[in-house]
């Protein structure tokens, strides 16, 4: 049986994105708290959704950070962003497009400084 293709432009309708986020927001979490038990870590995460609702999941031990980590400029910063983000989408514009056009290319990376330090030349003397 052939493989369903993921859906690759946004929801519309305001009740489907909300269904989507909260599946792929749980989906997260179970893979967050997964990963967090078998390697020992921990995780805190701010999820914003398309209404410009907060939420803020962490670990046993992150929790009781996370009201100062994620204070209310925070989330108001998140949520201007989420909505900002809203009104420049054009329908049809993929995220990989978007974020091509925001973010400039990066300077390449010179790494003669690193391997011309003392230290470095000493480790591998």
């Amino acid at each position: 049986m052939p493989r369903i293709a993921a859906r690759t432009e946004p929801y519309e309708h305001p009740a489907r994105q909300q269904r989507h986020f909260k599946t792929k927001r749980d989906q997260a979490l179970k893979a967050l708290d997964k990963a967090a038990y078998i390697s020992r870590s921990h995780f805190a995460i701010l999820f914003v959704n398309a209404r410009g609702q907060a939420e803020s999941y962490g670990t046993e031990l992150f929790s009781t950070k996370l009201q100062e980590w994620f204070n209310e400029r925070v989330i108001a910063d998140a949520v201007e962003l989420v909505a900002n983000d809203a009104k420049t989408r054009k329908p049809g514009d993929s995220l990989s497009e978007r974020r091509e056009s925001r973010t400039p290319s990066p300077e390449p990376f010179d790494d003669s400084r690193i391997f011309s330090s003392p230290a470095c030349l000493t480790a591998f003397s």
